[in-house]
């Protein structure tokens, strides 16, 4: 919320018509952002999906190209992963994802 406020701040500050300066360096963020909620969205579907034809093999190199963040996204991909592990019967895996949530300071956040 906060960067919305400052958003509106920029976008008109002084009744000009356009943007100022800092305007577009306050996007960069957001559009990162969206576009990290799609990779993750994509990847858990990928997961599942590989989880689902018991290819665990293929949801664990899925859940490795991604960038492993400290937010609910990562949560949520993480917790993605974990079921995954459980539902192929790998508990191992199981035990090393939580550990990686642990470490991360997400595991309670999904």
């Amino acid at each position: 919320r906060s960067r919305l406020a400052a958003r509106s701040t920029l976008l008109c500050s002084a009744r000009s018509e356009s943007p100022s300066e800092g305007f577009y360096e306050l996007l960069k963020p957001v559009a990162n952002d969206a576009r990290r909620r799609e990779a993750v969205s994509a990847a858990m579907i990928a997961i599942r999906d590989k989880s689902n034809s018991k290819n665990l093999h293929g949801a664990i190199s899925v859940f490795e190209t991604q960038q492993m963040i400290a937010d609910r996204d990562g949560a949520q991909l993480l917790m993605c992963m974990i079921h995954a592990c459980a539902e192929n019967g790998d508990f191992t895996m199981v035990k090393k994802y939580l550990s990686k949530a642990d470490t991360l300071g997400v595991a309670d956040m999904a």
